[in-house]
């Protein structure tokens, strides 16, 4: 009898540890967990036209993904069947929780709302035989995600390639809008309602930002993509998403909060005077605190103390800042258009150049945050030396794009002297140009 309760008791001790190992295991999973399903369809069986770069892309894709902790379920040119089971065994995976994303490149149309993927070997000769005998609707990947209930997931469209039929064309462009799914970025390789070119592709700098940039929070991350995906096509091709997240994400974790830096020393000033890419607010915020420059909104004290010497060089005035070697213009232009600003600096630079020097240009955020102070009762928030005719100035540094009325809007970052801010203004905006150069 004894025997067989030291026997049970081994049992139920060696069962509880078993269960203790499995909760640490899925509870891990739950932590880590990253699954990608990546398909790349080029190889179209007619009436559909071959693609280019989408196999190839996807292939470099998922590589990327693995490198970056993903579980990645990869599928070249994949056939209905092969599509649909693909996404059943995705979902089991999801079930662990973690990172869900699905990336997808090859050919896509939307019919009466509804976006639909197109495997290869799709028959379909009318529009109307979308749903019934080719399309996968991407609503059932995004049900999938729904009910896996993953903490974050991604979903990105490369498709939308213009005439992707050879036999007819569908009533409309591109794909629909897609909303309501929550936890979810969605990215399109172009605005929806409008096409891409099957030339190099918007996959291939998804896959440029991932080997190069992983560590950038995922907004900026896309809006990476977007800068350079509009660079490459002349403006006729821009990538948009819609995002849902309600937290940040990171494809590298190592970058899962800002890095520390330290301190500025007094003795050693050195504001950045390069043009680096867009800045988001965030990123714009942090650097006003960084240097305790004074931002009504962000930061409403004067802590950053410039050293002003007024100059007279040949026969006109400068300001030098001997703490940050900067030597800045006096006054500026009249209100003018971003481009038409830097086009005003340009003409500054001919033949002599102003005040002898031929190397002014735009001030980056930095630069031209470090002018603001905490003025008296109505007066600008700027030291008396400047003259007082340019009250908000243009930096070179461009803002993420934003979307009005379904346009795009080019933003970029100026400080404004009659508040005491830093903001953003559309590209259109009429503000001064207050050159600048620097005397390292």
């Amino acid at each position: 009898m004894r025997r067989n309760i030291i026997l049970c008791f081994l049992v139920i001790l060696v069962f509880s540890l078993f269960l203790a190992a499995q909760a640490i295991v899925v509870n891990g999973k739950q932590e880590k967990n990253r699954v990608a399903l990546v398909i790349g369809n080029s190889e179209y069986i007619f009436p559909n036209k071959k693609l280019l770069y989408a196999e190839s892309d996807a292939r470099n894709i998922a590589k990327a993904l693995e490198n970056l902790d993903f579980e990645v379920i990869f599928v070249p040119n994949a056939t209905r069947k092969v599509f649909r089971e693909k996404i059943t065994e995705w979902e089991e995976k999801l079930k662990q929780g973690g990172v869900a994303l699905f990336f997808y490149t090859g050919h896509g149309v939307q019919v009466d709302g509804i976006n639909f993927l197109i495997p290869i070997d799709a028959q379909i000769l009318k529009e109307n035989e979308m749903k019934y005998t080719g399309g996968i609707d991407v609503n059932q990947i995004l049900d999938k995600i729904k009910d896996a209930k993953c903490k974050t997931n991604i979903v990105v469209l490369d498709a939308c390639r213009v005439d992707p039929f050879e036999g007819f064309k569908v009533s409309k462009s591109g794909f629909a809008y897609i909303t309501n799914c929550p936890e979810t970025i969605i990215a399109f390789s172009t605005i929806p309602g409008r096409t891409s070119r099957d030339t190099e592709s918007y996959s291939s700098f998804f896959h440029n930002q991932l080997v190069h940039n992983p560590k950038l929070e995922i907004k900026n991350f896309f809006n990476e993509v977007r800068y350079f995906v509009m660079k490459n096509t002349g403006g006729e091709q821009v990538p948009y998403e819609t995002n849902m997240l309600s937290h940040d994400f990171y494809f590298t974790k190592a970058y899962d909060s800002d890095p520390k830096e330290p301190p500025p020393s007094k003795k050693d000033i050195f504001l950045r005077s390069n043009d680096v890419g867009k800045q988001e607010i965030k990123w714009v915020k942090n650097a006003i605190l960084k240097w305790k420059f004074f931002d009504l909104c962000w930061h409403p004290k004067k802590e950053f103390r410039n050293s002003f010497e007024k100059h007279k060089k040949k026969k006109t005035f400068v300001i030098i800042d001997t703490y940050t070697k900067l030597m800045w213009c006096k006054g500026g232009s009249k209100p003018k258009a971003h481009k038409d600003a830097e086009a005003w600096i340009e003409k500054l630079n001919e033949e002599d150049g102003f005040a002898g020097f031929r190397d002014w240009r735009l001030p980056t955020i930095e630069e031209a945050a470090s002018l603001i102070e905490n003025s008296k009762k109505g007066k600008l928030n700027i030291n008396d030396k400047f003259s007082s005719r340019q009250k908000k100035i243009w930096t070179l540094d461009q803002a993420p794009y934003e979307t009005l009325n379904n346009v795009f809007l080019t933003l970029y970052w100026a400080v404004d002297f009659t508040n005491g801010i830093v903001a953003r203004y559309d590209e259109e905006s009429l503000l001064s140009a207050r050159p600048v150069r620097s005397m390292r």
